[in-house]
Formats: C-alpha cells, sequence, structure tokens
C-alpha cells in the first residue's frame, strides 16, 4: 500500500473513531415536514412504569408517529421532555406534568414519580385543556 493510501486510510479511521463517541442527536421529520431532534440513547432519563405499558403504547402511538422500535419513541419521549421550547403544564386530573412542543405537535404526560404515562400526536387545544 503506497503512503497516500494509507494516509487516507488512517485519516479515515481517526475520523470514524471521533465520531463514533460523538453524543449526536438524531432528527426525526413529521409528516408535516417539521423536524424534532430526539435525544440520544445516553440521555434516556424517563421510562414508562412497566414494560407492557409501554409496547402498548408503542404499538398505539409509535407506529402511527413512525417509529420503528419502542426504543426509538422512548428516546423521542425523553427528548420531548428534556426539549427547552417544550410547554409545561400541570394535568388538572391528577397533577402530572404534561410536556407539549407546539412546532410538532408532540405530548407527553410525566407521573409525579417521574413515569412516562404515553407520548402522542395532538393539537394546542388539547394540550391547553388538560391544564384547564
Amino acid at each position: 500500500m503506497n503512503k497516500v493510501k494509507l494516509v487516507s486510510v488512517v485519516l479515515l479511521m481517526i475520523v470514524v473513531f471521533a465520531l463514533s463517541g460523538c453524543n449526536q442527536s438524531s432528527r426525526e421529520v413529521s409528516a408535516d415536514g417539521s423536524v424534532s431532534t430526539i435525544a440520544p440513547v445516553e440521555e434516556i432519563k424517563y421510562a414508562f412504569r412497566y414494560p407492557d405499558r409501554l409496547t402498548e403504547h408503542f404499538e398505539k402511538h409509535g407506529l402511527e408517529m413512525g417509529f420503528g422500535s419502542e426504543e426509538e419513541y422512548l428516546i423521542a419521549a425523553n427528548a420531548v421532555i428534556a426539549n427547552p421550547d417544550a410547554l409545561h403544564e400541570l394535568e388538572a386530573e391528577d397533577n402530572d406534568h404534561v410536556y407539549f412542543v407546539e412546532a410538532t405537535g408532540e405530548i407527553v404526560f410525566l407521573s409525579q414519580d417521574g413515569y412516562i404515562r404515553t407520548y402522542f400526536i395532538t393539537d394546542k387545544e388539547y394540550f391547553e385543556r388538560q391544564a384547564a
């Protein structure tokens, strides 16, 4: 192998190695063309109380939202909670946290003891009714 090829391979390996350790976010594009940031896997802080609840909600909402796995659905729910642009209210019914991203219509309900109750797409009117 000549020196140019060797240097190219070494540089490529360095770039791949450096990027593999980066804490980069993914981007999710919704049907209307809006883009939301998905938190890196290392950022998962909140989960559903029981694994079967995650499966149930993923099958009900995650698939229609275009997620390919329960993990992607959970990562995106955490990204909504962590999003500084998300609106936040306490639910009138049981004082749970409700996070809503106006740009994407994403809404997450988080129990007072820190478990995700659900995550789906809705409108701002629905979000506002939760705090009424």
